[in-house]
């Protein structure tokens, strides 16, 4: 779903040229949301895999080279992970991964119709840096509780730090004298195995999220 959405806005940004090039403009501002991340296995695995809820903070940076068209950059921590659960006639597992990360997203962004408010899309590419979080376990093993709550380091238990991948979304914008306020909606897919060891299943991260922000321009 996401890369017909990214491809659509870049080659319509590099193919057409929408509205007035003269309506340069730069604008800051903060955003936080809601996420819900899961893993995404490769080749079919069989794994009953769930969302966990998370949150999203960021500094949105936009600027628009002409009314439609604008570049988006922004600077957010997010909550990915997953939830995990297992079972058959003698153990039970619940698993639950927070995982903490510092992401940079490059995106194109579309902005629709002439009336206030606006409706918008755009797509890109995110990178980012897994910084630590949190593992939860319950297990009961043969009539055995188990209970696990500790901190999550990505070294120590063999995830890679460094993840990248597409990133798209949707959103309305409600324009202002100095700046707008918006909400919008995301997904992501990442494109690498968050499993160092090669024997463990073929995971990357998936994600949605719901935000709402303002931005202010700066040269008003």
């Amino acid at each position: 779903m996401l890369r017909p959405l990214l491809l659509l806005i870049i080659t319509s940004a590099l193919c057409i040229p929408g509205g007035n090039i003269h309506a340069q403009e730069l604008a800051i501002g903060l955003r936080t949301g809601l996420s819900l991340a899961s893993f995404h296995p490769k080749n079919n695995i069989d794994l009953d895999l769930e969302y966990t809820k998370g949150f999203s903070i960021g500094i949105p940076l936009l600027y628009k080279w002409s009314d439609m068209w604008s570049f988006q950059t922004e600077l957010s921590w997010i909550q990915k992970g997953a939830h995990l659960t297992s079972f058959n006639q003698t153990e039970y597992y619940d698993e639950t991964y927070h995982l903490n990360y510092i992401e940079w997203p490059l995106m194109v962004r579309v902005q629709f119709g002439a009336l206030n408010p606006h409706f918008f899309a755009f797509g890109g590419w995110y990178t980012a840096y897994g910084f630590g979080g949190r593992y939860q376990l319950n297990s009961l093993i043969n009539g055995n509780y188990t209970s696990v709550d500790e901190k999550l380091d990505f070294k120590e238990d063999y995830l890679e730090t460094l993840d990248y991948g597409i990133h798209g979304g949707v959103g309305v914008c409600f324009e202002f004298d100095r700046g707008q306020f918006f909400i919008d909606g995301r997904g992501q897919r990442g494109l690498v195995n968050l499993n160092k060891d090669k024997l463990q299943p073929y995971l990357s991260n998936k994600a949605l999220s719901l935000h709402l922000g303002y931005l202010v321009y700066l040269n008003h």
